[in-house]
């Protein structure tokens, strides 16, 4: 018998937190949830968006690079190859 870890979850559900550098979003149904139900806000926005969860290579770009700013008008989907050749094209420009 395989156990599988509960998930202790900080917070109501839905709620929005402030961790490091980006916003989570408390979900602890997500597949892809810390163990304590967070999620990356960016990327919960863009799955409810597209109606499915990203796969391993994609990456979700916040336009204007706040990473705070989690509206859909300023995220983008792409690979991650994409995301980082724009991200180098910025660099030497």
């Amino acid at each position: 018998m395989i156990r599988r870890k509960r998930k202790i979850v900080i917070g109501r559900p839905g709620k929005l937190i402030k961790k490091g550098r980006y916003m989570y979003i408390i979900d602890p149904t997500h597949p892809k949830a810390t163990e304590h139900g967070y999620v990356l806000a960016h990327r919960w926005v863009m799955e409810k968006e597209i109606g499915r969860l990203l796969r391993d290579d994609e990456v979700v770009h916040h336009k204007d690079e706040n990473r705070f700013n989690n509206d859909i008008s300023n995220l983008e989907l792409m690979t991650r190859k994409e995301h980082t050749r724009l991200h180098n094209e910025r660099r030497i420009k």
